[in-house]
């Protein structure tokens, strides 16, 4: 078993159920952020190309906005 998740222990810390819930919540928030990342860049080689296509530029920014609206409603939650 992982330390991460063994004990009830995160890094060494010792931690309630809840608070090892959320470390995880922000894991797989973060992994969105990447995501988006990864669009602006497909995004940005697409307007590099010699005859980029506006259309899927659009498609891959838009793309990228609804993963930050995620990770942002996962991240930023009370």
């Amino acid at each position: 078993m992982s330390k991460f998740f063994s004990a009830g222990s995160i890094n060494g810390e010792v931690t309630t159920r809840g608070e090892a819930a959320m470390k995880l919540e922000d894991r797989l928030a973060v992994k969105l952020l990447a995501q988006a990342s990864a669009q602006l860049g497909k995004a940005v080689n697409e307007t590099l190309c010699t005859e980029p296509d506006r259309r899927v530029i659009r498609a891959m920014l838009n793309d990228a906005k609804e993963l930050l609206a995620e990770f942002e409603e996962q991240y930023f939650r009370p």
